[in-house]
Parts: structure tokens; C-alpha cells; sequence
């Protein structure tokens, strides 16, 4: 399970607020996932997150997804205030390619109307995010920064 977070305009790098009523959790998931009248955000936090900005079809090129953890919530008045962290071991994923993903990821993509990727909403997916960008994204090869590898030799 993860948390998918999207926002308008993108996120911050460190913290920000989603509207509560931006907050879904699907019943199927158990009561677990609710504490009284809000989310069980202790349970949330607990769950790796995607923090994706709403797609903009005129900048999809440019835009991209982090992963990370929640480390902090609190909710003040109508919002969830949100604190995370990237993981700095996992690239930048482009957006392009996380909607590609979004069927082994357990996201629905409906053929008609505002998908999941064009309004800013906090949800739990039911699907193992690790395993599928292990075994279903192609990451970009990194290369180094501090010095240069030598171009592999062909043989005549």
C-alpha cells in the first residue's frame, strides 16, 4: 500500500496543506484507516507516498512524481498540514511514465471525466510501489557526476 498525494502546481520540497475534504479513503480498505471523523493519518504515515503535481497536458514533458514519507501531519481547521521527505535514492519519476504505471500501481485512469492525476487529492492505493518500480520502470541510468567513464570500447 502507498499513499498517492497530487497537488496543483506541484509540492513545495518539505510541507503542505491538503484540504480535508481532499482526503479519500475507500471504505473497502476497513475502519482501520479512520480515526472518528478524520483519517487515520498515525496508520498513513506509516505507508510510503507519491507526490505527483496535477497534469498539466502543456508541461507533461517537464513535469514528475517524487517519492517519500510523510514524517509529520497535523490538521488545522479545514486542512492537513503535511510534512515530508523525498527519497534520495529514487529519482525523479516523469509523470508520463507514472501514469503509465497507474494500472500496476492500482490507480484508475476512467476513460471520460477528471482522472486521478488531474485534481489534487490525497489517497491510499492498495499496491506494492516498490515492486512495481523494481520491476516495471525502466530508471534512467545515472551517471557520475565527478568524473567521466570512458565511452566501451568496440571490437573490430
Amino acid at each position: 500500500m502507498f499513499n498517492l498525494l497530487v497537488m496543483s502546481g506541484g509540492w513545495s520540497g518539505r510541507r503542505d496543506d491538503v484540504p480535508l475534504g481532499r482526503v479519500y479513503i475507500d471504505a473497502a480498505l476497513g475502519a482501520q484507516w479512520r480515526n472518528g471523523e478524520h483519517p487515520n493519518f498515525d496508520l498513513m504515515r506509516g505507508l510510503p507516498a507519491v507526490f505527483s503535481p496535477e497534469q498539466s497536458r502543456e508541461e507533461i514533458d517537464h513535469q514528475v512524481a517524487r517519492v517519500g514519507e510523510i514524517t509529520s501531519t497535523r490538521v488545522q481547521g479545514g486542512t492537513v498540514v503535511v510534512e515530508y521527505r523525498y527519497d534520495p535514492d529514487i529519482p525523479p519519476i516523469p509523470l508520463s511514465e507514472l501514469i503509465a504505471l497507474a494500472p500496476a500501481l492500482g490507480i484508475q485512469i476512467p476513460r471520460r471525466g477528471f482522472g486521478p492525476f488531474e485534481h489534487s487529492h490525497w489517497a491510499i492505493k492498495d499496491a506494492d510501489l516498490f515492486k512495481v518500480l523494481l520491476t516495471e520502470w525502466r530508471q534512467p541510468v545515472r551517471q557520475p557526476t565527478v568524473f567521466q567513464l570512458p565511452a566501451a570500447q568496440r571490437s573490430p
